[in-house]
């Protein structure tokens, strides 16, 4: 099978949307012959870690670009949306000459992993696979003081590019032409489910799929222990401080629960919001069992801090993946979560304290809970890392995505080649 891939960012080595861009195409190299589209910035670290790729025969790269007088544009969340919705059709018009020389069976996009930008492959003739896209999560509602009053202008802005997006005609046509739409999250399901326009006549009317989960970028050799030496339970919050990873409702829920067990936190990464989750530490009491590490230097400092933990919490408001819970359950450790966007799927309740965000308060009070719950039992910690770290290495790893994604491929073809309007596909 010859396939075309789409990949804004495709990079080796660490990070989300750079991994998934890397990582598809190494999947599906095992079984097809592999074109990707990319971006110039990316060819130097291609080149130097092809030499050792697996099935690197059936690796093929095309860089483009827009035209170097016009990158000006690219500046800021909005200009890089721009530059990459253009970048989508460039991405086409190349595609289609070397289609008409090579003959490509299916398209696959596989990131920028939101929906609101389109893909235009369909135009090709060809199937299209669509994803896996999130995007369409958005902060529930009464997490206004979480959030302040920058985040929530920022939320507001994004909320009515989700809703321009949706009458976006080349959003549209990709949802109506694509032979099969993949989505992170039931939030992004539903939006898509829900898009309005002609009913499309193919497979691409069947409800969109999840698939959970982008892969696990680390897995530690085996389970790490529980650390039940009878100190303080110790709670690790990793993510960019930003409005929407919701810290202010971390501290505050972990401010509710010291008053009732002995627990330290542990807080990775930096952002607009350090130093107003400081102060929010100190104005709570909690900054002497607080501890903002800011940013490590390597990949094996942060693994040292999941080693070192008990207790996992990620809070993020809005997150079609969530890479960094991702992380802590490879690691084996139990953690907390809001039941919403990528978290939500991923996560189990067999690994996972899960949090359905009903506001602030109510979500910060059951927060606490779990954290004293978890801190008084430890036998349902190991059994929560346990259950985490089998679903990391089983479900969630790549080997298990290009698996599936493969049998998608197939299904996919096998769909195409019926009379039209014919086709099936089963949803998970």
């Amino acid at each position: 099978m010859r396939v075309i891939m789409s990949a804004y960012c495709c990079c080796p080595g660490i990070g989300s949307e750079a991994a998934m861009g890397w990582n598809w195409p190494l999947q599906m190299a095992k079984h097809n012959e592999v074109w990707v589209f990319t971006r110039p910035k990316y060819r130097q670290p291609i080149e130097q870690a092809l030499p050792g790729v697996a099935n690197r025969d059936r690796l093929h790269f095309v860089y483009v670009d827009w035209p170097r007088w016009a990158l000006f544009w690219k500046q800021g969340s909005y200009g890089m949306w721009l530059y990459n919705w253009v970048w989508q059709y460039l991405v086409y018009r190349a595609a289609l000459r070397t289609h008409r020389q090579i003959r490509f069976d299916l398209a696959h996009y596989v990131n920028f992993g939101v929906w609101r930008v389109p893909c235009h492959l369909w135009r090709l003739g060809i199937p299209l696979v669509w994803g896996p896209v999130g995007g369409g999560q958005e902060v529930p509602r009464g997490f206004a003081r979480t959030l302040g009053i920058k985040g929530r202008a920022i939320d507001l802005a994004r909320s009515i590019a989700q809703r321009l997006s949706w009458i976006d005609p080349f959003v549209r046509a990709t949802r109506r032409h694509a032979a099969k739409t993949l989505v992170t999250d039931r939030e992004t399901q539903r939006w898509l489910a829900a898009m309005p326009g002609p009913e499309p006549s193919s497979d691409s009317a069947q409800e969109p799929e999840r698939f959970p989960g982008i892969g696990a970028l680390f897995l530690p050799s085996s389970p790490l222990p529980a650390h039940d030496d009878g100190g303080p339970l110790r709670l690790l919050w990793v993510s960019r401080l930003v409005p929407y990873k919701g810290l202010p409702l971390m501290l505050r829920a972990f401010a509710l629960a010291s008053e009732s067990t002995d627990c330290r936190l542990t807080i990775l990464g930096l952002g607009p919001e350090y130093r107003r989750c400081i102060r929010l530490a100190q104005q709570l009491g909690i900054d002497r069992l607080v501890s903002f590490v800011g940013r490590v230097q390597t990949h094996d400092q942060v693994l040292s801090l999941y080693a070192e933990a008990q207790l996992f919490v990620f809070t993020s408001l809005r997150d079609s993946s969530g890479m960094a819970l991702l992380e802590a359950m490879s690691a084996g450790l139990p953690s907390i979560c809001l039941d919403h966007g990528g978290p939500g799927t991923i996560a189990t309740p067999q690994c996972a304290v899960m949090i359905e965000p009903l506001g602030e308060g109510e979500t910060q009070r059951q927060i606490a809970a779990a954290i004293v719950q978890l801190a008084r039992d430890p036998a349902r910690r190991k059994a929560m890392s346990q259950a985490a770290r089998e679903r990391a290495t089983t479900a969630l790893t790549w080997n298990a995505h290009g698996q599936r994604m493969q049998q998608t491929y197939s299904d996919v073809l096998a769909g195409a080649r019926l009379p039209s309007g014919s086709a099936t596909v089963t949803v998970g």
